[in-house]
């Protein structure tokens, strides 16, 4: 998303669009028992669902990933 002043923000409607592994990643991470993350620049996207209370699912995302690039 650009900016009023045309610089690029770390948002895209409302979607963080950050990469701790250095790849760009949109995400969402919702009640600590799903991830949802989107690899824009390789086509891909990882969701992690789980049933557990206090579950970090977002912890596996970037590794399911590797299994599919």
């Amino acid at each position: 998303e650009r900016l009023n002043d045309g610089s690029e923000g770390d948002w895209a409607a409302g979607w963080p669009v950050s990469g701790p592994t250095g790849k760009r990643q949109i995400s969402s991470f919702g009640g600590a028992r799903a991830a949802f993350v989107i690899y824009p620049d390789e086509g891909l996207a990882v969701v992690v669902l789980t049933n557990l209370v206090g579950a970090n699912p977002q912890q596996f995302t970037d590794q399911i990933a590797d299994f599919y690039r």
